[in-house]
């Protein structure tokens, strides 16, 4: 899988596609819990054309990564 250069601010994503394609799991349970990662605020999705392209929500990812810190040590 790649990660795809899709700005000037250096934000990269995952095309969907390319999940489907990768993985030996069908496009509606790809797209089912894409659906739930957004619901979770993990991940955004954008369409470009007829592409979907997955992003990681930083600021969730940093949140998640404090938190997970702090109940380890």
């Amino acid at each position: 899988m790649q990660r795809h250069d899709v700005g000037p601010d250096d934000d990269a994503g995952c095309v969907l596609y390319d999940f489907i394609n990768s993985l030996n799991i069908g496009a509606p349970t790809i797209s089912h819990h894409v659906k739930e990662l957004v619901n979770a605020n993990l991940i955004r999705v954008e369409r470009n054309g007829k592409f979907l392209t997955c992003y990681l929500n930083e600021p969730m990812r940093q949140a998640l990564t404090g938190f997970f810190s702090d109940i380890s040590e």
